[in-house]
């Protein structure tokens, strides 16, 4: 972390330093939310605690990337552990954390068009997917009909 006494340079104006100081501080926030990977845990943490070794498998990371990104929220204080016999449980720092993030999330998905296009493309897959999947189905179910039944 940065030290925050820098700001208290005396040849700048008071107001100045008031400013430097405090957007420093808030870009803390936007560091720490600025890894895809990172939105993934916090969405998963809006949902309730879990274990390191839970949001891990649930995000396709390794425990040690998963902890590593947890790590960083922390240092943010957008998240807080408890240890719990031999686990270290996660969970939001606040019920604000949690606004904030489903409020970026609005905000993405009404500014971003690209956002809307990856939807699309995923319900057009998963559509495509489940129709061969019934296509199949009944090619299977129909083939093992006796003779007179089959559609």
């Amino acid at each position: 972390m940065k030290n925050p006494n820098r700001f208290l340079n005396v040849k700048k104006n008071p107001n100045r330093l008031f400013k430097d100081a405090i957007y420093e501080q808030f870009a803390r926030i936007g560091k720490a939310v600025s890894s895809p990977k990172r939105l993934e845990l916090l969405d998963r943490l809006c949902q309730g605690e879990r274990t390191v070794e839970v949001l891990a498998k649930e995000s396709g990371l390794a425990v040690a990337n998963a902890s590593q990104h947890l790590q960083v929220l922390r240092a943010a204080r957008l998240v807080e552990t408890e240890k719990v016999g031999l686990f270290v449980v996660y969970r939001l720092a606040d019920q604000a954390v949690c606004e904030f993030y489903r409020t970026m999330r609005v905000l993405a998905e009404s500014r971003l068009a690209e956002v809307e296009q990856i939807k699309r493309r995923f319900q057009d897959a998963i559509g495509s997917y489940l129709w061969s999947m019934t296509k199949n189905d009944h090619k299977r179910v129909n083939s093992a009909m006796p003779e007179g039944h089959r559609h």
